[in-house]
């Protein structure tokens, strides 16, 4: 069914109407929402207002600035290293002083095991396919 001449201008008048009350409050200093009130979905009364003017955007690009000390040598990080495993290995006493111990028990179970698998592997017989 064709469209009359008035509904299609009333189309447009409407459009026209609503992009222009968009853009005036939009012009009034910020986004849309700043400006309807809370009734109609706008920002809730106690919200802090926008900052003046936006924080400018992180430098991507630019490189950080050369380092005031040297990195550390491969000498110097080994020996920090064995510093951090002593360190460690203190702490770890000081919260569980029989740990040592139950680690030597497992240690020893597994090489018994380790033994006794050896010793099972040697006594099976290889099979020889028949022909």
């Amino acid at each position: 069914m064709p469209k009359s001449r008035l509904q299609t201008g009333s189309c447009c008048a409407f459009a026209t109407l609503a992009a222009l009350a968009v853009a005036s409050c939009a012009a009034n200093g910020g986004p849309l929402g700043d400006q309807v009130p809370a009734q109609f979905g706008g920002l809730p009364a106690g919200t802090p207002a926008r900052p003046p003017a936006l924080a400018p955007f992180p430098a991507v690009h630019d490189l950080p600035p050369p380092r005031a000390t040297q990195p550390l040598s491969d000498s110097d990080q080994l020996r920090l290293e064995k510093d951090l495993a002593a360190a460690r290995a203190r702490q770890e006493k000081l919260q569980d002083p029989h740990a040592k111990q139950r680690a030597d028990t497992a240690n020893a179970a597994n090489k018994a095991a380790m033994e006794r698998a050896a010793k099972a592997a040697a006594k099976v017989k290889p099979v020889t396919p028949q022909q």
